[in-house]
Order: structure tokens, then C-alpha cells, then sequence
């Protein structure tokens, strides 16, 4: 279904008015805010038809012929007009939306949502984005831009700071705006007092595209990584002072045991002498070393079968 156009832009004071408050036909001297073709405004003066009052595009040259290709942006482009022209207004408040994040894949909201009310400017460079207006808020500041579908919010969310929020005023999706003849009461209610009332009463079509907020959780996520990657570095580094002392210590345990004495016999030559606990004796009488024993009181008792021998006892040496 085609978006009926709800505003047009009237000569030669070039502002934007609403289609209740023209005179119907050509006779409202308004053109198209997006294309700049005459427009006709039309009235129904049937309470109960469903065809809203709105401006269309006069499309007709003298003959009666079709000359126009009806403009497919002037709904998105008359909304958007008339938007920056409420903005101005004296006293304006604009309610903005509750912010959340993504915490734990669970959408958390962590401001709720409340209501501007500051100095506005329009066209405003911030960051080298042009915005549609900017309201001031002392030390804060609240970048507007108002997007359609051939008009996406160009947002770089990492060049801003901690004193400024963007807020998009996506124009898809809003409420349809449009002017209306109320049944029964023959009451009009205009596209423009429905606009006036989405700018400071609904958060339809709002949304943060960045916080302030955001940098704060950011540098609360920055330090909780820090402290969390500090903790793994300090238990790796105790984990390996562990390892580094059970290793000296096992060294040291090694090195008492191979300068300790073991009083030892061979059983071939039947030599009674001093070896080293730990280590492998051979006699210093014969060289034997398998038939060695320790004989001091700690020694403990073991039996093997050697290749080509007889069963022989030994101590551990």
C-alpha cells in the first residue's frame, strides 16, 4: 500500500504545513518536499470512509495527460522535514528510550527511559556526521538523526565519547502518521499534532545507537578482563613456583642420597667396603656389581633371577 503523504511544503514561505490546515486542491500552494512537484491537498468529507486527508502529487499537464511517476520517498521525507521543523519548537521535551545490553546473551536493561529537555540545533557535525539535530544538555549532549529506508543512521559507534548518546528516529518504524476525520464528531485530528504528541510521549521507532553508558560497560568489561587474565597469570606463576620447589627439592633429596655412605659386601670375593646410597657398587676388589649387597642396618631384601645363574638375593643398593 502506498504511504499517503501527510505534509507538504508551502510556497513561497518554504514550511512545512499539514493538509488540515490548506485549502483543498491546487489552491493549497504546496509542493513536494522530496521531488518539488505541485501538490493537490485532499479532503474527504466522509466521516465514515477510511481515506485519510493527505497531498498527493498533481501529475497532469494541460492535455490531461500522465506525466509523473509517483514519488516514492515523499512520505519518508515530508516525515522527516516536519520532524526537524517540531524540533524547534519552544519548550520541546522529547522522550527517549530505555537502554539495554547483551549480558550473558540475556537483554538487560540498564537505564530506563526518560525525557530530554535542552537547547536544540539542527544540523550539527559531530565526529564528521552530519546529524539532524543535536539537544544540549549542559555537559551532555543528544545527537539526533532521523533515518528512512534510502537514509540509514551512518553511526561509528567507537568515535564518540562519554558525553554523548546518538538516538535514531527510525521513521519506519513509527506509527503511521497520517490526518484523520474522526466519525461521528467530524473532528480532524492532524498528522502534525500526532507527530508532536511520538516526539514527546512514545519510544516507538527510537533507538540508542550509542549510550553513554556503553563506554562505562566497556571499561567495566576492559578491567574485568584484566583482573580475571591477572588472576590466571598469578596462579600459573604459583603453579610453576610449586613445581620449580618440588623439583629442587627432589634434586637436593637426590644429591643427600648419592653423597650418603651404605656399608656393602660383594658375595663373589666376600669384600666388605663403602659404596654410595642410590647408586650402582661395583667391588673394588673383583668389579662384580650384581652380587653386591648393602648389609647396614636400613637396607631391605630383594630377590631376582639372573639370565644364566643361579637364583640370587640382593640388597638395594
Amino acid at each position: 500500500m502506498a504511504l499517503l503523504i501527510p505534509f507538504g511544503l508551502l510556497q513561497p514561505e518554504n514550511k512545512l504545513v499539514d493538509v488540515s490546515s490548506v485549502t483543498r486542491g491546487l489552491a493549497c500552494r504546496c509542493i513536494c518536499p522530496a521531488c518539488s512537484l505541485p501538490l493537490v491537498a485532499k479532503h474527504s468529507d466522509n466521516p465514515d470512509s477510511d481515506r485519510a486527508w493527505h497531498f498527493a502529487h498533481h501529475t497532469a499537464d494541460k492535455s490531461g495527460k500522465v506525466n509523473f511517476t509517483e514519488c516514492h520517498l515523499s512520505y519518508y521525507v515530508s516525515i522527516r522535514m516536519m520532524l526537524r521543523q517540531i524540533l524547534l519548537a519552544d519548550g520541546l521535551k522529547i522522550m527517549t528510550p530505555a537502554y539495554s545490553q547483551l549480558i550473558d546473551n540475556v537483554d538487560t536493561p540498564l537505564t530506563k527511559s526518560a525525557m530530554l529537555n535542552g537547547t536544540i540545533t539542527l544540523d550539527v557535525t559531530m565526529n564528521d556526521q552530519l546529524f539532524d539535530a543535536v539537544v544540549n544538555l549542559g555537559n551532555f549532549q543528544v545527537a539526533i538523526y532521523i533515518s528512512h529506508p534510502e537514509r540509514p543512521c551512518p553511526v561509528v559507534v567507537d568515535d564518540f565519547s562519554e558525553s554523548i548518546g546518538v538516538l535514531d528516529f527510525e521513521i519506519p518504524l513509527m506509527p503511521l502518521i497520517q490526518t484523520v476525520l474522526v466519525p461521528n464528531t467530524r473532528e480532524v485530528i492532524s498528522a502534525e499534532s500526532q507527530l508532536v504528541t511520538w516526539v514527546s510521549d512514545s519510544v516507538k521507532g527510537k533507538q540508542w545507537k550509542f549510550h553513554p553508558r556503553e563506554l562505562l560497560l566497556r571499561r567495566k568489561d576492559e578491567q574485568a578482563r584484566q583482573a580475571k587474565a591477572a588472576a590466571l597469570e598469578k596462579d600459573r606463576i604459583e603453579m610453576q613456583r610449586r613445581k620449580d620447589a618440588v623439583w629442587r627439592s627432589n634434586a637436593q633429596l637426590a644429591l643427600t642420597e648419592r653423597n650418603e655412605l651404605a656399608r656393602c659386601r660383594c658375595f663373589d670375593c666376600d669384600l666388605e667396603f663403602n659404596g654410595k646410597v642410590g647408586v650402582i657398587n661395583r667391588c673394588p676388589n673383583c668389579g662384580e656389581f650384581q652380587r653386591v649387597w648393602r648389609i647396614d642396618s636400613s637396607s631391605a631384601t630383594a630377590s631376582v633371577s639372573l639370565p644364566g645363574k643361579s637364583r640370587y638375593k640382593y640388597k638395594d643398593r
